[in-house]
């Protein structure tokens, strides 16, 4: 929120005065180390399974062993690998 608020600032959407006010509010309420509502989730790179797609693609690694570097069945990679599962992270 803080940031918003600067960049509306130097913009010139907000006046200089107003954001002191808004980060004073922020300060006294705690929300310059945490804003407040339910915090987004982390995210998850996704680059090590890139690569294992990207080495079998290229024919470095086989089906058995791009499904045991991702910790997976071979069954559960050729449904990743099929699109038959939305989302590989989702299956450890």
């Amino acid at each position: 929120m803080n940031a918003i608020l600067y960049g509306a600032r130097d913009l010139g959407i907000i006046a200089p005065s107003y954001r002191e006010e808004q980060a004073k509010l922020f300060r006294d309420k705690g929300w310059y180390w945490k804003e407040p509502g339910k915090a987004y989730p982390a995210e998850k790179a996704h680059i090590f399974e890139q690569l294992v797609f990207h080495a079998l693609a290229e024919g470095y690694l086989g089906e058995p062993k791009a499904a045991e570097l991702m910790n997976m069945s071979l069954l559960q990679f050729r449904r990743i690998r099929s699109m038959e599962c939305s989302d590989a992270a989702d299956h450890p």
